[in-house]
């Protein structure tokens, strides 16, 4: 009766934002369902079918491989483990296995139902209006930028619920200082680091923060328990990464990044100043792709706006920004650090690297219309800046999420081309291999790295096409580009496209970058 009660209160008295989770939650529910056609071109990226892959194999008895025959660890561990479960019940092999994919993308569902219930608790510790609480809710989870990319088959949305759930905790933390409460923060922590490894940044930064403010002497211990902590429920995934590869980080954020430091060298030449370019290059690509991904950059800018000019005008501090400001900046710090570590040192960015930017956003909202929107005015304001926002992320959603993912139709194409009309027991090379390799009945070896840890040291090697030699790959299936640009230093060889022979092409609308279209290539050497 007590938690029925207090259920009640909260919806009555948080009703528009209420209003909100469900309309989110209904707008997920049927993205999530739709035909699998769609959801290949417009919400699962090629990243997300590794993962389904590598899952299916090791529920299967095949280990952590997409292959069947290298083994990986090119995943965050945590979504991997959730995901599981789902292909055990559920996955039937062959080509027809969508089950375990859409109850994938359901659990995604809930977790971001999770997620805005908890921004909400953040929200209530900032403004005292449902009106605001409600607004600002919206921005973030209504905004076809986020829901698109939480429900991407990728760890986002458990991730998203863990920074979000480790940023309530930390707040609590500042407002009791218990053990208890501590101990949740570095649980809280420990986890999202298993979703996603660069939010260790966000700890990083919340332990400064508590050196700093509570003081080095008073708060060394606690630091130092906290940090241990995390890195004891962290350490398993360490330990097996070190035993198995001889690394600590994932075959993916390596290749990546060894990937776009020699694309900078080969486009522009070696050298120290080089990688300096490169580096400015991408901070300011992958900021506005950040401020775009927002789907309103302009209210971000407008918020900041009206802010300053507020703080000229009047005293603007509210109780809730004096009390929660300083912790919450130091926690940007963290996404700045991420940011800044991925784009600028890494080389390396994609669009769900940096979703965490829309808590802020949805904060610095909240914040500011408390401080500058007179009560009486509340009302019209919020509903005019809403159908302006609502245009907006319509635009957004008609301009650059619309078919996203169009070049993957012919991928999913060439893969039921290959079941008709390959052996079952060719082996095929594929960079892009996820939408083909969940799809192919032959075998489809990873040649990006990303899921191969072989290719991996084989690319550090520059011997990538000596690598297909050993595996005897038979055929490659990709875009032109893949072969004579992104990854021509790394394969030893001095025309790789004198080494292949073109079977079949599907034809990809509108992508200007792989005009060629999908090309299946045998392998002469292979004495096909």
């Amino acid at each position: 009766m007590w938690l029925l009660r207090r259920s009640r209160e909260a919806i009555l008295a948080d009703w528009p934002a209420y209003g909100v989770i469900c309309l989110a939650f209904v707008v997920q529910a049927f993205l999530v369902t739709q035909p699998l056609g769609f959801l290949i071109t417009n919400l699962l990226p090629d990243d997300a079918f590794y993962y389904f892959e590598i899952a299916r194999n090791i529920t299967l008895g095949l280990g952590s491989t997409f292959d069947g025959i290298n083994l990986t660890n090119g995943y965050h561990p945590l979504w991997m483990l959730m995901i599981l479960p789902l292909f055990a019940l559920f996955s039937v092999g062959g080509a027809v296995d969508v089950l375990p994919i859409y109850f994938s993308l359901g659990m995604s569902v809930v977790l971001n139902v999770g997620t805005a219930f908890i921004l909400l608790r953040i929200l209530t510790r900032i403004t005292k209006s449902p009106l605001i609480r409600a607004f600002a809710l919206a921005v973030c989870v209504l905004n076809p930028f986020v829901f698109f990319e939480t429900v991407n088959g990728l760890e986002t949305s458990v991730a998203l619920l863990l920074l979000s759930g480790f940023m309530l905790a930390a707040l609590r933390a500042q407002e009791q200082q218990t053990k208890a409460v501590y101990v949740l923060v570095t649980i809280m922590a420990g986890l999202m680091i298993l979703a996603r490894m660069d939010l260790a940044f966000y700890f990083a930064a919340y332990l400064v923060w508590l050196l700093v403010t509570l003081g080095f002497k008073t708060s060394i211990r606690q630091v130092l328990l906290m940090g241990v902590g995390a890195t004891l429920i962290c350490l398993p995934w360490f330990i097996w990464n070190y035993a198995t590869f001889q690394m600590l980080f994932t075959s993916a954020s390596n290749a990546n990044t060894l990937i776009n430091h020699v694309l900078v060298a080969q486009d522009n030449g070696p050298g120290l100043l080089v990688q300096l370019k490169g580096a400015l290059y991408l901070l300011v690509y992958h900021g506005k792709e950040v401020l775009l991904r927002t789907g309103v950059p302009w209210l971000l800018f407008g918020l900041l706006g009206a802010a300053a000019a507020n703080m000229v005008q009047k005293e603007w501090m509210i109780a809730s920004l004096r009390r929660n400001l300083p912790l919450l900046l130091a926690l940007f710090t963290g996404f700045a650090a991420l940011f800044f570590v991925n784009a600028g040192l890494r080389f390396t960015g994609r669009a769900w690297y940096f979703i965490s930017f829309n808590i802020f956003l949805v904060l610095a909202a909240a914040w500011t219309l408390e401080a500058v929107l007179p009560r009486k005015q509340r009302l019209v304001v919020l509903v005019v800046l809403s159908l302006l926002v609502s245009g907006t992320f319509f635009l957004g959603w008609k301009t650059t999420l619309k078919d996203q993912f169009t070049n993957q139709r012919a991928m999913f194409s060439m893969a039921e081309w290959m079941n008709e009309n390959l052996p079952h027991d060719a082996t095929i090379g594929v960079f892009n291999a996820g939408v083909q390799g969940y799809f192919a009945h032959a075998t489809v070896i990873n040649l990006d790295a990303l899921v191969n840890n072989a290719a991996y040291e084989a690319m550090k090697e520059r011997r990538l096409w000596s690598y297909v030699g050993d595996e005897n790959i038979q055929y490659i299936s990709d875009f032109p580009l893949y072969l004579t640009y992104r990854y021509k230093t790394f394969l030893n060889t001095k025309d790789v496209l004198s080494e292949l022979e073109p079977v079949y092409t599907i034809p990809v609308e509108g992508d200007a970058r792989n005009v060629g279209g999908l090309t299946l290539y045998r392998v002469q050497s292979s004495g096909e």
